[in-house]
């Protein structure tokens, strides 16, 4: 039994290890809000953590500040470009974050209408351009 419990908790790291880089994306089959959390480490050793909340219905998306132990959720700036969908369908799932592999492939998608944005990080601001 002991053999089990330990062989079982091996998988577990093992899985986690690998399970922290691969792509996620956020649910669409229900709930109107999401949290999804990505952490990441670049070639040169920089940690990366991205937490956004989702509003799936409406596309807004806010990320979570940790400045000064000062907790809380920032909305993030969407621009949108020459054309906009900003007449999402009403109580309805229509907005997803998916995340790729690594940091620079982060992407808010319409459902719907398949109009993307990408992340942009910078040092000041975090905001999501839209994909031509």
């Amino acid at each position: 039994m002991k053999r089990i419990f330990s062989l079982l908790i091996v998988a577990m790291i093992v899985f986690s290890v690998y399970a922290d880089n691969s792509p996620l994306a956020t649910n669409t089959s229900s709930g109107r809000y999401e949290i999804i959390q990505y952490d990441y480490q670049d070639i040169k050793g920089i940690d990366y953590k991205y937490t956004f909340k989702l509003d799936k219905y409406e596309g807004k998306v806010y990320e979570f500040i940790d400045v000064y132990k000062q907790d809380h959720w920032r909305l993030m700036n969407r621009f949108d470009g020459p054309s906009s969908d900003e007449n999402p369908i009403p109580d309805t799932i229509n907005y997803q974050i998916y995340m790729g592999e690594n940091v620079f492939k982060i992407f808010l998608l319409n459902i719907h209408t398949g109009k993307t944005w990408l992340l942009h990080a910078t040092p000041e601001v975090n905001y999501w351009e839209i994909c031509k």
